[in-house]
Parts: C-alpha cells; sequence; structure tokens
C-alpha cells in the first residue's frame, strides 16, 4: 500500500511523485545543516583547551585560569554540547520544516537555538578555570545576555563556508 494515495490522474501522480522525491534530499541538506556546529564542535573540543591557555597567556596573563581543566572534564564538555545540539536541534525540526517557508524563520530558529547553546556552553568552557563548576554556571546565569551574543556570533560563523571551519577556534578565543 503506498504511502500517498494516487489520484488516477496520470500527470498529477508523476508530480506528486517528483515533490516527495525532492523532499527527502532536502530533509537531508537541512538536517546536515543544523547538525554541522555539533559535529566540528565535538571533533575540535579536545583542542580548545590549548587555543584558551594561548589566549589567556597572551591578552590575560593576570588572569590566566587557576585551575587546569581535566581531560576527562573537557571531553564531557565537548560532549555535553555535541548532544545538546543534536537533541534539541532534531526536537526542533518539526518547526524547523514548519518555518521553512516563511524565508527567514529557520535562519531565527537556528540562529536562536544554537547561538544560545554555544554561547552556554563555551562561556562554561573558559568558566570553569576560573571557577568551579557549580559556580561556572552561576557565573553564566549571571552573563547571559553576553553568553548569548557571544553564542550568536559563532553560531553565525558557523553559517560562513570556510570560516565555518574556524568557528569553534574563533569563538573559544
Amino acid at each position: 500500500m503506498p504511502l500517498i494515495p494516487e489520484s488516477g490522474i496520470d500527470w498529477i501522480d508523476k508530480a506528486v511523485i517528483w515533490l516527495a522525491g525532492l523532499g527527502v534530499p532536502l530533509i537531508f541538506a537541512l538536517v546536515t545543516w543544523l547538525l554541522f556546529p555539533a559535529v566540528m564542535t565535538s571533533i575540535t573540543s579536545l583542542f580548545l583547551d590549548d587555543v584558551v591557555d594561548a589566549v589567556e597567556a597572551l591578552h590575560y596573563p593576570d588572569l590566566a585560569g587557576w585551575r587546569a581543566s581535566p581531560l576527562h572534564e573537557v571531553i564531557w564538555l565537548g560532549l555535553r554540547l555535541s548532544l545538546l545540539i543534536v537533541l534539541i536541534n532534531l526536537l526542533a525540526l518539526p518547526l524547523y520544516l514548519t518555518l521553512l517557508f516563511t524565508g527567514f524563520g529557520t535562519l531565527a530558529l537556528y540562529l536562536a537555538i544554537n547561538g544560545y547553546l554555544l554561547g552556554r556552553e563555551y562561556y562554561e568552557m573558559v568558566a570553569v578555570r576560573h571557577a568551579t563548576p557549580k559556580n561556572a554556571g552561576h557565573l553564566r546565569k549571571q552573563n547571559r545576555d553576553k553568553a548569548f551574543l557571544g553564542g550568536l556570533m559563532i553560531a553565525l560563523l558557523f553559517m560562513i563556508p570556510v570560516l565555518n571551519l574556524m568557528a569553534p577556534v574563533i569563538g573559544i578565543a
């Protein structure tokens, strides 16, 4: 039994099949676009601690992190960010598809969701070097507007070809 019932009118049936065939590649492209930040962040998160060390040593020598982030903590923060991005973007997929026809709704939703998540997690990656993980979360909440704007800029960088490959490094710096 076909998922799409036939109308009995040949040209309409062919048009419906053709349009349905466009849906699969479109959804695949949309999901790939949505998950790119998660994939890139999970790969680069292992190296971002070195970037933070270099930036702090060069620009903030007096404020350099008082605690080195253990490898398991760096891995956990990167995995948590990746999983959050994947989960929340997949949960929002029906809304993304609905907004796809508005012209700008999908972009606005993408930037809002990923701006919040990237800002939150990148802020926390640096904050845990200067505070306990519990206090880092409290600091993030106090600076949520700055964290969101930073995350929004990172999310925008993820949309620009070639620059998107450097977005995690630029964002953490």
